[in-house]
């Protein structure tokens, strides 16, 4: 992980708004390039735990555009992987927190068939390199990953400040306005020194807002979507899109497929998405707790190791960090496996790892979850080869009883 932080007036003819977001009036915030750059430094300090291998800011001439980013080396690990990142013009500027997945491949297309120039060798350089190329939001087709950036387009004619989160929500990005300017970072806490006063949002912690929705814990404080972009415009403002979203198809269609093939099928994609994740310029580790969703992966990635070269290695240990783990995470606990995880993440840094596959999301992709369960029972699923699915005298007692 890495950490972003940005600072971007937004002018919009008759709306202003101050720090807490209440609707008073102001005339927004007058500052230097040199008071906007300390200011990210100091959001970049609250969050150096995500990025303690560099820093670096950009701001605008006039002071109304900053991005600032705290760097985890993973990929290019020279110094021509630093951020943030520009293009060869110096009209496109963007800080990149996560992995842009296959694109080595995806590099050789930039630069064979679009002419595209690389400065370094980091997956970061592709989010600058293919809004160049295809722009917003059909960039957004090309890009497969776990990922959060803020991209800034100084061209005449098409300026703006884009926003945008991967699609599953992996990497955070929550934002909120002080005065007439958005500020945005990976966490909440590197948003104080950008003007913003922290206060509990206890409907969105009572109701678990934070969790089904864009809130957060904190009053006025908002994630970006999963799989969903902001633009930031003068003269529009703020507006929300959506890029991607997940497509299944419906229960009515038979399923053609032996379960052999489908078995295959999940495994050719699992293997590819390991794979893809595997791409590191430092050594990659795997959690085993001995479960399904681990011990998949493991082997998968034992399998790759021994076929194509890739070094690993794998530990584990549990602890108590609960104060550390709400600090860093910034959610409400519903029980303390995020703290067993936070515990357990120290032991990959403590040997000098930095990227570890965990195998998180699973039980989501296959309703791996107790309370899923009834999910199955409801209405008949053609797509499932087995008797409960057309079996309604069977179901509905079962269903009953849960």
């Amino acid at each position: 992980m890495c950490g972003i932080v940005a600072s971007c007036r937004c002018l919009r003819a008759g709306q202003t708004t101050t720090a807490n977001g209440d609707g008073s009036v102001n005339h927004g915030i007058e500052m230097s390039p040199q008071q906007l750059s300390q200011q990210l430094h100091q959001g970049l300090d609250a969050i150096i735990h995500r990025g303690p291998d560099g820093s670096g800011t950009w701001v605008s001439q006039d002071g109304s555009i900053g991005l600032g980013h705290c760097r985890l080396s993973i990929n290019d690990l020279s110094p021509s992987g630093a951020q943030p990142i520009h293009n060869a013009n110096d009209s496109i500027h963007a800080v990149v927190n996560g992995e842009i997945y296959d694109f080595d491949r995806l590099r050789d297309v930039c630069t064979s068939k679009h002419g595209y120039r690389f400065t370094g060798h980091s997956d970061s350089e592709l989010v600058v390199a293919l809004y160049q190329i295809h722009g917003a939001p059909s960039l957004f087709e090309h890009l497969r990953g776990e990922f959060a950036f803020i991209l800034v387009d100084q061209r005449p004619g098409s300026q703006r400040v884009i926003a945008v989160r991967d699609r599953f929500g992996i990497k955070p990005l929550v934002w909120t306005m002080v005065s007439d300017r958005v500020v945005l970072a990976a966490e909440a806490k590197a948003l104080k020194p950008l003007g913003w006063q922290p206060e509990w949002d206890v409907q969105s912690i009572t109701d678990s807002g934070w969790l089904v929705d864009e809130r957060t814990i904190f009053k006025n404080v908002q994630s970006v979507k999963p799989g969903h972009w902001m633009e930031i415009t003068d003269g529009r403002g703020i507006q929300m899109h959506q890029y991607w979203d997940s497509n299944f198809q419906g229960k009515t269609k038979v399923e053609t497929r032996s379960m052999e093939e489908m078995i295959q099928g999940v495994r050719e994609q699992l293997v590819n998405a390991i794979r893809l994740r595997m791409r590191a310029d430092i050594p990659i580790s795997v959690y085993l707790s001995g479960g399904i969703n681990s011990s998949a992966i493991a082997g998968i990635i034992t399998y790759l190791a021994r076929t194509e070269n890739v070094k690993i290695s794998s530990d584990k240990r549990l602890a108590d960090d609960f104060i550390d783990a709400a600090y860093y995470n910034e959610q409400h606990y519903m029980d303390l496996n995020l703290v067993a995880k936070f515990a357990l993440l120290s032991l990959p840094r403590e040997q000098g790892l930095k990227v570890v596959l965990t195998g998180e999301g699973s039980d989501e992709h296959f309703g791996g979850y107790a309370f899923l369960t009834h999910q199955f029972l409801y209405e008949p699923d053609l797509a499932i080869p087995n008797i409960l699915a057309d079996d309604t005298e069977l179901r509905q007692p079962k269903l009953r009883r849960l």
